[in-house]
């Protein structure tokens, strides 16, 4: 167990560091994924 915190908190620090989401698209996002889904929802509503 202990080794899959280790490597969810290594995974969770480079997702952090990444700079590919800092586009005012993504603003309050937390990836280009959730993005593509709140412009879907901003589009069929």
């Amino acid at each position: 167990m202990t080794e899959i915190i280790k490597e969810f908190i290594k995974t969770f620090r480079s997702e952090l560091s990444q700079k590919d989401t800092e586009h005012v698209i993504f603003h309050g996002c937390w990836d280009w994924h959730s993005s593509v889904h709140g412009h879907w929802a901003l589009l069929e509503s």
